[in-house]
């Protein structure tokens, strides 16, 4: 058996608990362009993006380390109450 014949699958890590798994597993957030600016939850956009496990666990994890600010680079005051009410509501 090659190589080539085993497909490729992109693994990507999560933000809270530092674990690898396959990319369609996990969710991606990405800062939106534009002057009104904000984060978007698992839609496909370009540029600077974050990923996290489908779970509660690591929303809070990735929440209270401050993992997404460092790993989206935006300041503290992006991450509001109502983008983690967002994001856990987007998991369960």
């Amino acid at each position: 058996m090659t190589s080539a014949s085993i497909p490729h699958i992109p693994l990507r890590r999560c933000v809270g608990c530092g674990k690898f798994r396959p990319q369609k597993e996990l969710l991606r957030l990405s800062i939106l362009p534009g002057p009104a600016g904000g984060i978007d939850v698992g839609a496909r956009q370009g540029g600077r993006g974050a990923y996290l496990c489908r779970d509660r666990k690591c929303v809070t994890l990735a929440l209270t380390r401050h993992a997404l600010t460092r790993a989206l680079r935006v300041p503290q005051e992006m991450i509001s109450k109502e983008l983690f009410d967002h994001l856990l509501g987007a998991v369960s």
